[in-house]
């Protein structure tokens, strides 16, 4: 009778077995710092692997300043007579929820990402930024990697856009626009146009987790470009052409100041660096439960940072 029961068991015994390997992670791994358990308190490895959710993301343009930081600086874009913006581009390389539950969960890219275009704000990624399917469950950070752009790259919808086409090949940010000097040989309005060629990975971080799911499907990435230029430019600016020799002084006044670390004027490079760490402190998440963007989805508490 022993022996019968034996060879009844020992199968069953192997196809339990068999299935308990086979079953893998079900849940959060316990071990990723970045993803919370649940409300419950029950350890996230427990719980049953989530379904996945499609996340529609597009850019943003916010126009409000965040909370005083010293690091940031302050614009009040097309409001003071001072300065003015005019077009904005940036190259990404791509974005990537990598504390995802799935790492590795991207959209990928090159995106060309149009805020700014003859003065008004557009928003517009190219290609879009489209949606992409991740797992349920908790959200705390995105990286995203801006790129210096090869004119072989650019994506369809941009070749005609003579800002992408022309100052943007070979950088990762332009921005154009005008400040308001006190004049110099009679000219009181200089055209300028910023320059990036730095490449970081910029990291978005929230201590308020995205919980993506049937609730919130929809993300926008709000560059937040009122903090991008001091409201004391123009008299720098003023001060730093008063140096410059005759011929220099004439060639900006009636053309473009290139601002720009390959500048070889070391104060404009020192207001470009101050430009480019003030647009990668930009970056804020705003949720939104549906397609428009709005102020009130910005994420105030919401960061980017460089990644080292």
């Amino acid at each position: 009778m022993r022996a019968l029961i034996r060879q009844f068991l020992r199968p069953l015994l192997l196809l339990i077995l068999v299935l308990g390997c086979a079953g893998g992670p079900t849940g959060n791994d316990p071990s990723n710092g970045d993803l919370a358990g649940g409300p419950d308190g029950s350890n996230p490895a427990t719980r049953p692997t989530p379904g996945f959710t499609e996340v529609e993301m597009r850019p943003a343009t916010s126009t409000t300043l965040p909370a005083p930081a010293g690091f940031l600086k302050s614009l009040q874009l097309n409001v003071s007579p001072l300065i003015a913006v005019d077009e904005v581009r940036l190259f990404l390389k791509g974005l990537d929820f990598d504390d995802a539950l799935s790492p590795g969960v991207e959209a990928a890219g090159p995106f060309v990402v149009r805020l700014v275009q003859a003065s008004g704000i557009v928003d517009e990624a190219l290609p879009p930024f489209g949606t992409v399917g991740v797992p349920e469950g908790l959200y705390e950070r995105m990286d995203l990697k801006l790129e210096n752009l090869d004119a072989a790259e650019i994506p369809p919808g941009a070749e005609d856009d003579p800002i992408v086409t022309g100052p943007l090949v070979g950088h990762s940010v332009v921005v154009e626009g005008t400040l308001q000097i006190t004049p110099i040989l009679n000219i009181s309005l200089i055209r300028f146009r910023f320059l990036s060629r730095e490449v970081p990975i910029l990291r978005v971080e929230t201590p308020e987790a995205l919980d993506f799911g049937p609730g919130l499907n929809r993300l926008f990435l709000a560059f937040k470009i009122k903090t991008w230029l001091d409201l004391s430019l123009p008299g720098l600016i003023h001060t730093v052409l008063q140096t410059l020799d005759l011929q220099t002084l004439l060639s900006i006044l009636n053309g473009v100041l290139v601002i720009s670390a390959d500048s070889p004027i070391p104060e404009i490079r020192a207001i470009a660096l101050q430009i480019e760490a003030n647009i990668h402190a930009s970056l804020r998440f705003a949720p939104s439960e549906d397609a428009l963007f709005d102020e009130a989805d910005v994420q105030e508490d919401s960061f980017s940072v460089v990644v080292p």
